[in-house]
């Protein structure tokens, strides 16, 4: 199993749109799919620091 520890999350959201994008051009998915993707990362908490204070 690959597991990338993200610098950030503009990076991630930035590498999901990416990679969403090519597999649009390789008739893999929609471009509906393609933003639900973008969106569910944008969303997500994946590369943002945490707080175990809550601030």
């Amino acid at each position: 199993m690959l597991v990338i520890a993200w610098a950030n999350h503009g990076g991630f959201v930035a590498h999901v749109a990416h990679v969403a994008r090519d597999l649009v051009g390789a008739d893999v998915i929609t471009a509906e799919e393609v933003a639900a993707l973008t969106e569910t990362a944008a969303h997500s908490d994946v590369g943002k620091t945490m707080s175990l204070w809550g601030s």
